[in-house]
């Protein structure tokens, strides 16, 4: 349920035109570290190309939004890995 909440709103972020700013690399956020990128990265190939999800801007969106921000500081390193997390609701 969660991982399909998070799939629903990086599609409306991805609808609304929404950018989040780049710092040199065009997918990672100005406050990010390169760990993140990377695992956000090879969860999109790995796991979203996988389902045949196609649409360029899903993907992009789901490139770009930083999942680990979402997710309570004790399960960050767990944000790009496929199975639901909590996100502090319940």
């Amino acid at each position: 349920m969660r991982a399909c909440t998070i799939l629903i709103f990086c599609a409306c972020v991805a609808q609304s035109g929404c950018q989040v700013q780049s710092c040199g690399d065009k997918h990672m956020h100005p406050t990010e570290s390169n760990t993140y990128h990377k695992q956000r990265l090879m969860m999109v190939e790995r796991q979203i190309l996988a389902r045949e999800v196609n649409d360029p801007k899903v993907l992009e969106a789901m490139r770009e939004v930083p999942r680990h921000k979402f997710v309570p500081n004790d399960l960050m390193a767990h944000a790009y890995e496929d199975g639901p997390l909590p996100i502090g609701h319940g």
